[in-house]
């Protein structure tokens, strides 16, 4: 019996293992860049999607007008989403377009950006990118986006979305860094799709044309992504474009950020894993994986869930070699997350890991919640100082 349970847990556990240690080892490596880096031409139409960011839309939109001065041209508009506040008002006072959707009904980023980029159709952007409200960027943006896009294949850019750093960053930067950062680039090493984040990332017209936008879920981006996937669509990765968002301070608005991720991933996937599966296996003569790439990161747990799946690993006998195997992946994923970031500085949040784990435990209800077909959009609260 213990030999059926050992077989079956090394089924589910080892492939998604195995695939987290190849692109953790590939991923710390930096991207090769093209040369010459030529930025390409064209008008960027950039959507903020923005429901009650008073207190963030203005250091938002001067950050990308000051970023998009010596580097093409750029058009922003801001999408003020079912708002009770005077976002839309702070918007217009810097002179960007500003479109205010009123629907209770529908309501989320998947459709607000759903029915904005309906009512700019006649725009006629040459790229579409999407930034949050809560975002900056650094100098050099759009410069290295515009030579990313103008590099062969490149339909879709994810640039470098990380968090903020301040006196506030916690484990919750460090996650981001391995997610966010080292997976995209280690994806893209090994030939497969870097992801799309949620944050950041550019979309071709001809990409529009031929997967148009269509997402109401909890996770638009993970889902759009899938579709990109099936069109068979790669996505780059630009890390030299850096992208800087808030997150959530308070245990509170971080637990109904992360079981909203979590939730998502698990609804994809049980949507997903057939598709993608068969795609790869009508791939193969092609030489094609992408469609197995794109699975096995969705069957990658959260860190923190894995942590405790390989703890159960650790009291049993015929699982003990897979527990340590595991645990040995997630040292080397952790020490790339950093060195991404600001290096051996990145790791003094460990010292929060057992405070984040139970955490995580109290917090599996909501995620049971969260990837049923029942769960709503709900917003991530911001904090109200600054």
């Amino acid at each position: 019996m213990f030999y059926i349970i050992a077989f079956i847990y090394s089924l589910l556990v080892l492939p998604p293992t195995l695939y987290l240690l190849l692109i953790s080892l590939a991923g710390i490596k930096q991207p090769k860049r093209h040369a010459p880096a030529i930025p390409i031409s064209g008008t960027i139409g950039i959507l903020i999607p923005a429901h009650n960011e008073a207190l963030n839309i203005q250091r938002t939109i001067e950050s990308i007008s000051q970023a998009a001065q010596k580097n093409g041209a750029v058009e922003i508009n801001v999408i003020a989403d079912n708002c009770s506040d005077n976002t839309a008002e702070l918007a217009r006072a810097t002179g960007v377009n500003v479109l205010e959707r009123h629907n209770k009904t529908i309501r989320g980023k998947g459709a607000a950006l759903q029915w904005a980029m309906a009512e700019l159709a006649n725009q006629n952007y040459d790229f579409t990118m999407i930034i949050d409200a809560d975002s900056i960027v650094n100098e050099a943006f759009f410069h290295e986006l515009r030579c990313k896009l103008n590099e062969p294949g490149c339909e879709v850019v994810q640039t470098r979305y990380e968090a903020m750093v301040n006196e506030h960053s916690s484990i919750k930067r460090l996650a981001m860094l391995g997610f966010n950062i080292l997976r995209a680039r280690g994806r893209m090493a090994l030939g497969g799709s870097a992801g799309i984040m949620g944050n950041g990332f550019v979309l071709s017209k001809a990409t529009l044309e031929k997967v148009p936008f269509q997402s109401n879920s909890i996770v638009e981006d993970l889902e759009y992504h899938m579709r990109l996937v099936e069109a068979n669509i790669r996505v780059t990765f630009c890390n030299e474009a850096r992208i800087y968002g808030e997150m959530p301070t308070s245990h509170a608005a971080s637990d109904i950020q992360s079981s909203r991720w979590e939730g998502g991933r698990i609804r994809v996937l049980k949507a997903m894993w057939w598709p993608l599966l068969k795609q790869f296996c009508l791939g193969l003569t092609k030489g094609q994986w992408h469609a197995l790439e794109a699975l096995l990161d969705l069957m990658l747990l959260p860190i923190g869930y894995m942590v405790m799946v390989l703890f159960a690993a650790l009291l049993f006998p015929y699982t003990r070699g897979i527990g340590l195997f595991g645990f040995m992946v997630i040292g080397i994923y952790i020490l790339g997350a950093a060195y991404c970031g600001r290096g051996i500085s990145e790791l003094v949040v460990l010292k929060r890991v057992p405070e984040f784990l139970f955490r995580k435990l109290c917090r599996l209800p909501h995620l049971f919640h969260s990837c049923s077909g029942k769960a709503a959009w709900q917003r991530t609260p911001r904090d109200q100082k600054k």
